[in-house]
């Protein structure tokens, strides 16, 4: 599943779908084919989602935990 799908979902405030997409592995940080390049988390900062905004940092926490243990 790629950045794109999961932007639309974020965009379109489909939660569900969002801890779904998170969980199969999404790329939360997929740039967006835009001008301005947009991740998920710009999309659900912008529109004021909370409980997508909380989702993505998470996943970004987890992910960034992971790397430091493997240093």
């Amino acid at each position: 599943m790629g950045g794109c799908e999961l932007r639309g979902c974020v965009r379109r405030g489909e939660l569900s779908k969002v801890k779904d997409q998170l969980k199969n592995g999404a790329d939360y940080a997929a740039a967006g084919d835009t001008m301005r390049g947009w991740t998920p988390l710009h999309i659900a900062c912008w529109g004021s989602l909370k409980p997508q905004v909380h989702l993505l940092r998470r996943k970004r926490g987890q992910q960034q935990r992971a790397a430091e243990v493997e240093k």
